[in-house]
């Protein structure tokens, strides 16, 4: 279930890729291509890119096949399942849940058409290099794959199952359809950490290519351009090395509205404390 999940996310990131080059970046389907298989060649290599090559050259009737294909994505449940799953163990796989609703998005079809009428917001160029853009397509997929092992790990952990996860990368490199140059690397980094953002190549890694994320969302964002799944890998990279988040707030609400405690800053006890706010002096 979670593989299909983290495919979901794997096809809707090359989706966006591909997407954003075609309209906002004015390439043809074939300069696409050549972009993609450059980025196979600089360690991407995965069937779900060789696939998406093969398509972007698939032409009928001398017409690109891709161009006849409405824009209405199915699924066949197991993106859902796969998030139902990351809410009831409280694991944030941001990107397997964001990719579902875009299929959703992508299926009302009629709705969209009709808001592109009313809202008529112009589509600009897009801004960034395409070494920006191979940076961010990379660290959107380890954040993809970080979050899928560690939504498993969190069920292992809870029901004692004695799934390794590294066996598991191991299976999926071996006709699945994520399998890739990634997977594989992944088998070592996972026999020393669960977490793969905690492992150190793969953080120095994500390290160094976090200004090519930034900048490649900043610059679809000023084009008008959606890339939900690029941007939940951002915005999970931003939640997820902040050290002091913004949720005593919410912790605080939560006390004023419905009684529910807090914890509080430097109590080693972990205690929970109740506020009467409204008689606060």
């Amino acid at each position: 279930m979670i593989h299909n999940g983290v495919e979901y996310a794997e096809m809707q990131l090359l989706a966006e890729l591909v997407y954003l080059l075609k309209h906002h970046a004015h390439l043809e389907y074939p300069a696409i291509a050549d972009v993609l298989t450059e980025l196979g060649e600089r360690g991407a290599q995965s069937y779900l890119l060789e696939i998406t090559i093969n398509i972007l050259r698939a032409t009928e009737c001398e017409t690109y096949l891709l161009d006849t294909i409405l824009d209405k994505s199915g699924n066949k449940g197991t993106g859902g399942w796969s998030t139902v799953a990351a809410a009831e163990y409280g694991y944030p796989a941001s990107m397997i849940a964001t990719a579902l609703f875009a299929r959703y998005t992508s299926a009302r079809k009629t709705e969209r058409v009709a808001r592109e009428a009313q809202y008529s917001l112009p589509r600009r160029n897009f801004e960034a290099s395409t070494e920006a853009l191979f940076g961010a397509y990379q660290i959107s997929r380890i954040v993809n794959h970080h979050q899928g092992f560690q939504l498993i790990n969190e069920a292992n952990t809870r029901h004692d199952w004695g799934i390794r996860l590294p066996e598991v990368a191991r299976i999926w490199t071996n006709g699945c359809i994520i399998r890739s140059s990634l997977m594989e690397s992944l088998i070592p980094a996972l026999e020393t950490d669960t977490s793969l953002l905690a492992h150190p190549e793969l953080a120095s890694f994500t390290q160094a290519l976090h200004s090519s994320l930034v900048q490649v969302c900043n610059a679809a964002s000023q084009a008008r351009c959606a890339l939900p799944n690029h941007q939940a890998a951002l915005q999970f990279l931003l939640s997820y090395t902040l050290g002091q988040g913004s949720a005593n707030l919410i912790q605080a609400q939560r006390d004023y509205f419905g009684a529910h405690t807090y914890q509080k800053v430097n109590d080693p006890t972990e205690a929970h404390y109740h506020t009467d706010w409204e008689n606060l002096s």
